[in-house]
Formats: structure tokens, C-alpha cells, sequence
């Protein structure tokens, strides 16, 4: 695997593919262009290891191998076996295969994947007489294979576990919202990270969390232990423990702006509090037991960003009062807000009695969901037109 100029692909959610090309460049990715679910470019190790250690909305991290023409399984067999595998891990790791395969004459992605471990399994033995052992359960080596029409291309996953785990979380609610997509919900809101933020309904703090990491500088990796890059040859351990280093210099606790959550259920207020005290903010965002009706609110102004129920565990007519019920008390309670809903349920958007001037659509679980600002004004003071937003 050439090191220097190594093609890297990094996965997300739909809809974060332009935040992501931003924080990827930023992170030394070059010549880079957003792709469906994701962001495609050129690096080396360095950029692998970074983005994987601090990118806030990466799900995980490839880097192409090889790409070859591929018509039937002898060919797809010879491209895979051409593969200097055993110069990029060793005989007694783990590995795993994923494959995606569309218009082609092979009948699955099941059949894509055993051919492609025959091949990798086939040079270890003439290599070394020995195979490494394919497994489903927290592999070392995670290869991925796509071919689309007569196109293979190999990657590896430099990541393992999707890069949302990222460690911290000790308790999670009934339907929490991954830490990638809390992380893209406060990214996309424009927060000046001065002004208070605050969600509304929080559960299990998620979207408190990852603002709280965002503005502390602590990076989202702070907490992982392993990657599969770590079980390649190349793995440069120096490199990995600088950029650590370098992260945790940057962090800073102090001077960090309000960060509010509130919830009515105690058993979801003490969920939240551990993964905030796990990510070491506790004392730096505040929990309130109470429901948003009744919360007294003491910011003249500030974000709301919040993520209230949908779906199929709450009936329609629960979504519409419930939505209703946030409209009037964003009206009431917040206002010179600025309030980001994010919601699946267009009827409860609907049925908030708001004007929204801003929408990002978004995957959730695959779910198409809604990310919708609703900006508040004392009195009657209307939008201004050219704001307004229709779908």
C-alpha cells in the first residue's frame, strides 16, 4: 500500500457530505470532492489517522487498494489475489469481507465476498502455507468490495467500529440519535458557541455532549481504543500518539458557554448527566428536571437545538399536540431564540404553528428526517419573505 498518496473515501449520513468536505480538508484531505453519504480524496497515513481521531462527522474511514476491470468471478478472483496482501497484515489477524455489488452478473453479494476470501485466504497459504481466520465478530481487518457495473474497486475499513461510537457514552434512551449526527445537528445550526444553547428535550445528551466536545476542543476519539488501522503493518504508533498529544493540548474546558438540557423524566436526566461526567464536563453543562412547558427561562437569547419524539412508538394525533405544544412554548419562553427542530414526523413540523426559514434534510436510522430553523421574535415582528423556505 503506498503510504503517500493513498485515495481515501470517508463515509457519513446523508446530508453532512458538505460540513464533512469542509472538516476534511481541514484535517489535510486534498483534492477532494463530496460523493453520495460521503467525501472523497487523497492523503497519507497522517490524514488517515486524523480523521479517524478527530473528525466529528465521519462514520468511518476507507482507503482504496486496488481497482480493476471485473466481468465474472475468475476475474474478480484474479484481481483480489493480485493484492500484496500479505504486505498489508499479517497471517494470524482476523479479517472480515463486506460487499456491495449493483448491475452485474453476480447473483450476490454473499458469492462477491466467499470468492473474494478465497483469493486473499488461497496467497496467504501459498505464501506461508497458513490462512488467517475470516470472522463476523470484531474483526482486525475489515476489507470492503465494490463493483458496479464491470468495476471492482477494494478498500480497506481503516476504522472498525463506526467512528459515532466514540467511547464516552455509558447510558443511551429509548431512540437516541447517533453522536455523528448530534455532532452534525449543532454544526449545522451556525451556533456562535458563545451564546446559550439549549435543548429542550434532551434524553440522554447527546446533542449537549457533542456540543460540549465541539467547543472544549476534546476530540471525538479522546475515548476510542482501537481502530482497525492499528492491525496493519504500516500501523506508525509514533504517529498516532503525536496527533493524541497534539489533540489533548488544544482542549480547554474554560470560558465555555452556557450549555443547557432539559428533560421531565428523573431516569433520563440521570442517563444524561453519565455520559456528560464520562466525557469529563461535568459542572460545564447543566440538566434541569422539567418539561419545557414549564421551564422558566433565564437567556434573552441563545440556540435551541432538539430532537422530540417521531415515529412509530407515538400515534399522530400524540405528534401533533406534542408539536403544537413546542411551537407555543418556543413563542412564549424563548424569545429572540434561534430554535433547530429535527424531526421525521413532517406532520408535527407542521402542526408547530411556526414559519421555519431554513431546512436540511437528513438520514436518521433510515429515516428521511427534517432539520428546521424556526427564528422567534418578541411581539408579532413577521419573517422577512425572501427567508422563507416551502418544500
Amino acid at each position: 500500500m503506498e503510504e503517500k498518496n493513498l485515495k481515501i473515501v470517508v463515509k457519513t449520513l446523508q446530508g453532512l457530505e458538505q460540513i464533512l468536505l469542509e472538516e476534511c480538508m481541514h484535517l489535510g484531505l486534498t483534492d477532494c470532492i463530496a460523493i453520495t453519504r460521503g467525501v472523497a480524496g487523497f492523503g497519507n497515513l497522517e490524514t488517515v489517522y486524523k480523521i479517524n481521531h478527530l473528525s466529528r462527522l465521519a462514520i468511518r474511514v476507507l482507503v482504496e487498494l486496488s481497482s480493476f476491470v471485473c466481468n465474472n468471478q475468475q476475474e474478480l478472483y484474479d484481481g483480489v489475489a493480485d493484492i500484496e496482501w500479505e504486505t498489508i497484515f499479517d497471517v494470524d489477524k482476523t479479517f472480515s469481507i463486506d460487499s456491495i455489488a449493483n448491475q452485474t452478473d453476480f447473483k450476490s453479494s454473499l458469492f462477491v465476498s466467499q470468492k473474494t476470501k478465497d483469493a486473499i485466504v488461497d496467497r496467504f497459504r501459498r505464501k506461508f502455507n497458513k490462512r488467517p481466520d475470516v470472522t463476523t465478530f470484531d474483526p482486525q481487518v475489515k476489507i470492503n468490495i465494490h463493483i458496479y457495473r464491470d468495476n471492482c474497486t477494494v478498500l480497506l475499513d481503516s476504522s472498525g467500529l463506526p467512528l459515532f461510537k466514540r467511547g464516552y457514552k455509558k447510558e443511551a434512551g429509548i431512540a437516541p440519535i447517533n453522536e455523528t449526527l448530534a455532532s452534525g445537528l449543532v454544526m449545522l445550526s451556525n451556533w456562535d458557541r458563545n451564546s446559550p444553547l439549549v435543548d429542550i428535550m434532551c434524553g440522554s445528551g447527546s446533542i449537549l455532549v457533542e456540543a460540549g466536545m465541539l467547543v472544549a476542543n476534546i476530540a471525538p476519539g479522546k475515548f476510542r481504543t482501537d481502530y482497525c488501522f492499528m492491525h496493519w503493518k504500516n500501523f506508525d504508533k509514533e504517529l498516532l500518539k503525536n496527533i493524541k498529544e497534539e489533540a489533548l493540548l488544544k482542549e480547554n474546558t474554560e470560558n465555555m458557554p452556557q450549555i443547557v438540557g432539559l428533560d421531565n423524566d428523573v431516569k433520563v436526566i440521570g442517563r444524561a448527566l453519565a455520559n456528560i461526567e464520562s466525557v469529563g464536563l461535568k459542572n460545564k453543562i447543566t440538566l434541569h428536571l422539567s418539561n419545557f412547558k414549564n421551564f422558566e427561562n433565564p437567556f434573552p437569547s441563545g440556540t435551541i437545538i432538539t430532537n422530540p419524539p417521531y415515529g412509530e412508538r407515538i400515534e399522530v394525533e400524540e405528534i401533533k399536540v406534542l408539536y403544537k405544544e413546542i411551537g407555543d412554548a418556543l413563542k412564549k419562553s424563548f424569545p429572540d431564540f434561534d430554535a433547530w427542530i429535527f424531526s421525521g414526523s413532517l406532520e408535527g413540523l407542521k402542526n408547530m404553528g411556526l414559519k421555519h426559514t431554513q431546512t436540511f434534510v437528513l438520514e436518521n436510522g433510515g429515516l428521511e428526517c427534517r432539520l428546521r430553523k424556526f427564528s422567534m421574535y418578541k411581539g408579532t415582528k413577521r419573517h422577512p419573505k425572501a427567508e422563507e423556505v416551502e418544500e
